[in-house]
């Protein structure tokens, strides 16, 4: 069970704790067709079913079911939305209704249940307004298109460009082959691909990558974390911000190259920084801890000896977002730099808010290292040092 998340080692189901995620911006798309007879489909569009306006009752529907996903399924977390687009489409082609849903949130964890259930629930409503006149309707595929956010990134579905089908005379399914893609890490040539199996039928198609597929990924660049703090130094506590930043770059697509725990000491935080710099030559150097307002939380100070460059829009935008969560956020004093090709970056120590910090700015930092190896451009170049 331990591949499961929603499952204890007892193999009973639990809900999964999301509390130390970073908040994040979370869209999701789903979309799901209703396939209908040609009578059917004409009082559809003419709104002539006896129960009211079909398209205008889906609708509602789906914008009621995304709120209620977390009473229907069972280990979803209640999610406070920012919006709910939803929109219902005759296709003639397939005497169908079309249906696609978009939910969007600042929050620890994903909406594309909501986004699903959006569109489940307005093709269960199509199906009670028209049954009267038709039994065999189908529900058809139900799938999500895309996701962002979160620290295993964003997801986006290959769709097929056409389905073959036009209006059946009782219900039918349109079958499909949208399952085709590859997941890329970064801009390397050798793009992976991922595939799974639902009963028989391939499923390969999904950008997003598990944690335990992460490894199998080229890398793009590569990463050093180091930890400040001395009662970690001295073994009387247990370093669990550092684990948690190498999982988050990891899933990234990052190779994490080294990691080191040191005392809040001046010298040797700045030997390790000039090491990851200058001699392991690691595109990311993140430092957990010393950002407080303790005589000894030296690491900003170490920092701005190190780099030569400041990048000051980092902790700027870590710190407001730390304000989303706390008014304390303001209180750190974190900076992040280029020294040559690294970009060094201060978190906090908790692990909790370390996470987060990073999980608010991590997409930014790979678009700028994009930046740092390719002369200004946006491109990929052909010469990385900190690359793989």
């Amino acid at each position: 069970m331990s591949d499961f998340t929603h499952f204890d080692e007892q193999g009973r189901a639990k809900m999964v704790n999301v509390g130390e995620k970073p908040v994040s911006q979370r869209t999701a798309e789903a979309a799901g067709r209703v396939l209908v007879n040609e009578e059917t489909f004409r009082l559809i569009r003419s709104g002539g079913m006896k129960k009211g306006d079909v398209l205008a009752a889906a609708q509602i529907a789906g914008v009621a079911g995304a709120k209620r996903t977390w009473e229907l399924i069972p280990m979803c977390h209640p999610i406070l939305m920012d919006g709910i687009d939803l929109q219902l489409e005759l296709d003639e082609k397939r005497c169908s209704v079309e249906i696609r849903a978009s939910v969007s949130c600042d929050g620890r964890t994903g909406v594309e249940m909501e986004a699903l259930t959006a569109v489940s629930t307005a093709a269960l409503t199509v199906y009670d307004m028209c049954k009267a006149v038709q039994k065999d309707i189908v529900i058809s595929d139900i799938r999500l298109l895309s996701k962002t956010g979160g620290v295993h990134g964003d997801f986006v579905r290959a769709e097929a460009e056409d389905v073959e089908g036009g209006c059946p005379e009782s219900g039918g399914v349109v079958s499909e082959n949208e399952h085709d893609g590859t997941a890329e890490a970064g801009c390397t040539e050798n793009s992976g691909t991922v595939s799974g199996h639902c009963g028989e039928e391939s499923c390969a198609g999904n950008t997003e990558v598990s944690p335990e597929k992460a490894s199998e990924l080229p890398k793009k660049y590569t990463a050093a974390v180091i930890t400040v703090s001395d009662k970690g130094y001295q073994g009387k506590r247990e370093d669990t911000s550092g684990p948690a930043l190498v999982r988050i770059l990891e899933e990234k697509g990052f190779s994490v190259i080294y990691t080191a725990i040191v005392p809040d000491e001046a010298d040797l935080i700045r030997k390790e920084l000039l090491d990851c710099a200058d001699e392991k030559k690691a595109a990311l150097v993140l430092t957990t801890g010393g950002t407080g307002f303790s005589p000894r939380d030296i690491t900003p100070e170490v920092t701005l000896e190190v780099i030569e460059r400041q990048t000051p829009g980092l902790p700027e935008a870590m710190r407001a977002e730390s304000m989303k969560i706390t008014s304390k956020g303001c209180l750190s004093r974190s900076v992040a730099g280029i020294r040559k090709r690294t970009l060094i970056i201060n978190l906090p120590g908790s692990r909790k808010a370390s996470t987060e910090n990073i999980g608010a700015v991590i997409d930014p930092v790979m678009h700028g290292l994009d930046m740092l190896y390719s002369q200004g451009s946006a491109d990929c170049g052909s010469e990385r040092s900190g690359s793989l």
